[in-house]
């Protein structure tokens, strides 16, 4: 706002004497962003039809993310303090910070100050400030927001996805021998899973690894992972930051894991699908390891 705010104020002072010129980033800058600086320059030389092409397409992209924040910033000063506001906000701060070149600038954190201090959870805020920390290198400080954005919708697939950002990132820590404040204690399962050989599967199905409580059917899973076919043979880390519902592992005494490919794209099996189940099992702490073969069709 303190930019569009002195664009106003010049105009009104100067009139159309001089040019007053806003900044938003060009097509060539946005292609350094999509093909990378380095390969966008060879382009030039190698195939200057698809940098043409490219500068066509993204001009367009220019224009609409510098009115995105003007319109943002009109709307917000038409509202009140209330969630709608923050989510404005939300746009508001995303629009600037592509503007910026990426770089969470002081009149970016204002607006960001601004929308949480309405919503402290608003999606689009939690996204960017993610987006920034893993930008910056800063695991910690990005596991912190994805588990907000968690905790705002826990059973969506980004969850899920966050899930498992969650816990590579965390791995990966531990391998570099760095404290990871946070990180998730508890049971840990770590299932290998894997198709029987000569079972053809579509490589785009679903694949849902679920750990259930073997004294109380019915219940959502304790913990669950998705993925594809194509990522099989797999091994999956189950813990309680795979946590889906209003129990974890560490709710349960004893558990199974179930592995289910299907063709619907859902968890719920179905005639056709295929699906295999563990034993059940305690759980006692320690790192548990359970060899599970997809081989079984639903009936």
């Amino acid at each position: 706002r303190t930019i569009t705010g002195a664009i106003e104020i010049l105009r009104q002072e100067l009139g159309d004497d001089v040019a007053i010129i806003g900044k938003t980033m060009g097509p060539w800058t946005l292609s350094y962003h999509v093909f990378g600086v380095e390969n966008f320059l060879l382009m030039t030389v190698d195939d200057p039809d698809m940098v043409m092409r490219s500068l066509h397409k993204l001009k367009e992209i220019s224009g609409l993310f510098g009115e995105a924040q003007i319109a943002y910033e009109r709307a917000a000063n038409l509202l009140d303090d209330v969630p709608e506001k923050a989510f404005v906000l939300g746009r508001v701060a995303v629009a600037m910070y592509i503007n910026a070149d990426l770089e969470l600038t002081s009149e970016i954190l204002k607006v960001i100050e601004q929308a949480r201090t309405i919503n402290p959870n608003e999606i689009s805020i939690l996204q960017l400030l993610a987006s920034d920390a893993l930008e910056q290198e800063d695991y910690v400080e990005a596991i912190g927001y994805w588990r907000l954005l968690i905790q705002a919708d826990p059973n969506s697939s980004q969850a899920q996805t966050l899930r498992s950002s969650i816990t590579a990132v965390q791995q990966l820590l531990a391998q570099e021998g760095q404290n990871v404040p946070g990180a998730v204690e508890g049971p840990v399962i770590n299932v290998n899973l894997s198709l029987v050989e000569g079972l053809d599967l579509n490589d785009e199905l679903r694949v849902f690894v679920a750990a259930r409580n073997a004294a109380q059917e019915g219940l959502p899973p304790l913990a669950a992972r998705d993925l594809r076919v194509f990522n099989l043979p797999a091994t999956i880390r189950l813990d309680d930051g795979s946590a889906v519902g209003p129990f974890n592992l560490t709710s349960a005494e004893t558990v199974y894991i179930s592995a289910l490919v299907s063709n619907a794209g859902i968890a719920a099996p179905q005639s056709g699908d295929y699906r295999v189940t563990s034993e059940s099992f305690a759980l006692n702490g320690e790192t548990i390891v359970i060899d599970l073969v997809i081989a079984e069709r639903v009936q």
